[in-house]
């Protein structure tokens, strides 16, 4: 689906890939199809712990190879247990990956795609690897 999607010049976006089992057990799976330019977006309830440690687990991982595009809220409503709490999923990516990055996925991918523009690949402060 996303071969045929990217013949018609569509770039997908894979939302909360972190959430994700398989994943969970290998990160690696997400390598080849951020290799075919498949973007990710992980979710702030991920990188903070929401959803379990597993997940945030995953997320730092993904973060830390710097293979992630975009945060995104994965809000549902403006109360609750899912609203948009950006700022302490920003201050924990400042913290593994730097201010730049930080910025990159919160700020200036969201609204570089949402503009039609180049998204950029952040580049977090040192890299580690998805089997270490």
């Amino acid at each position: 689906m996303i071969y045929e999607l990217q013949l018609q010049g569509i770039t997908s976006i894979l939302a909360h890939p972190e959430r994700n089992a398989a994943v969970n057990k290998d990160p690696r799976l997400l390598l080849e199809l951020n290799e075919r330019g498949v973007l990710l977006q992980l979710n702030t309830g991920s990188i903070t712990g929401l959803f379990g440690s597993e997940v945030k687990k995953t997320a730092h991982k993904l973060l830390k190879q710097g293979i992630v595009h975009i945060i995104g809220s994965d809000a549902h409503s403006a109360q609750g247990r899912r609203i948009p709490l950006i700022s302490p999923a920003y201050e924990q990516v400042k913290k593994l990956c730097g201010s730049e990055t930080a910025e990159i996925l919160t700020c200036e991918n969201p609204a570089r795609i949402i503009s039609g523009d180049h998204y950029i690949n952040a580049k977090p402060k040192k890299r580690f690897s998805l089997w270490g």
